[in-house]
């Protein structure tokens, strides 16, 4: 039954993982905040550090940071391109393969810098559940998080994948991904969500472990 009802539930894989522990969680991407919020009903969060260029999320929790940064490989400043979908939004010029592309509402120099002096300079010693929603630039935010994961300093990583080119001048980078995690010996565990453009699959939410 279990194989032919083949229903794969977030929370549950979650939860077998870190059952009551207090976890650390980083949200690089979190626009509202829908994940953290979801992350923090079913979780105890012992520290929180949310990351998004331009943050719709508000919070005055003590254990929770919020940064108004960009996440790529590099310290930087680039420009980053505001949708009035502001999911949309990217360091990338979206194409028009969904069909329903959002208006650029603006564009902004952002403050950058790679996850691994983030960390640093917020005395984080270690990443229970990590969360990367970066509208393509995912690849070169593990690129800046070299240290930590040569340490495996990262317990479960979740990316959003896209399999077809949303930006401009940009292919999947889904290789890459799993190319670079493995070779810090993170293996793809699970797919929480698939979405299809022309019944082929355009995205998915994919997430790593470590080996131990």
């Amino acid at each position: 039954i279990k194989w032919i009802i083949n229903d794969f539930k977030e929370k549950k894989y979650l939860k077998k993982i870190f059952k009551n522990k207090k976890i650390i969680f980083i949200d690089i991407g979190t626009n509202y905040g829908s994940f953290y919020s979801k992350i923090s009903k079913n979780f105890k969060i012992k520290k929180a550090l949310l990351i998004d260029p331009i943050p719709k999320f508000k919070n005055n929790l003590s254990n929770i940071k919020i940064l108004n940064l960009g996440v790529t490989d590099k310290r930087c400043s680039r420009v980053f391109y505001e949708h009035k979908i502001s999911s949309q939004s990217s360091f990338y010029k979206r194409n028009d393969k969904l069909k329903i592309i959002s208006k650029i509402k603006g564009k902004k120099l952002i403050k950058c810098d790679k996850l691994d002096n983030i960390i640093n300079n917020n005395k984080i010693k270690f990443i229970d559940l990590l969360k990367i929603d970066a509208q393509h630039e995912e690849i070169n935010v593990l690129r800046g998080s070299k240290n930590i994961l040569k340490k495996k300093l990262i317990k479960v990583i979740k990316i959003e994948i896209n399999l077809v080119p949303f930006y401009q001048n940009k292919k999947s980078n889904f290789f890459e991904i799993i190319s670079l995690l493995k070779k810090y010996k993170y293996n793809l565990s699970t797919i929480s969500k698939i979405k299809y453009i022309n019944n082929e699959v355009a995205l998915i939410d994919a997430y790593f472990k470590r080996n131990n």
